[in-house]
C-alpha cells in the first residue's frame, strides 16, 4: 500500500487481538470484527488477506 500514494490505511481488523501493536505502529484504530469498524470507519475499499490454503478452491 505504501506504493500507492492514493490510497490510505485507516484500520485494521483481525480477530488475533496480537495485531494490535501493528494498528499502533500504523497510528490506526483496531477492531477485532468488520462490523464494528464498519460503525467507526467508512473505507472506500478492502484488502481481504487470508492464508492460501483457506482460499476458495
Amino acid at each position: 500500500m505504501s506504493e500507492v500514494s492514493e490510497a490510505e490505511l485507516v484500520a485494521i481488523v483481525d480477530t488475533n487481538s496480537e495485531l494490535q501493536q501493528l494498528a499502533k505502529h500504523f497510528s490506526v484504530p483496531f477492531f477485532q470484527s468488520s462490523d464494528k469498524m464498519l460503525q467507526t470507519v467508512t473505507p472506500d475499499g478492502v484488502i481481504v488477506c487470508t492464508p492460501t490454503d483457506i482460499h476458495f478452491g
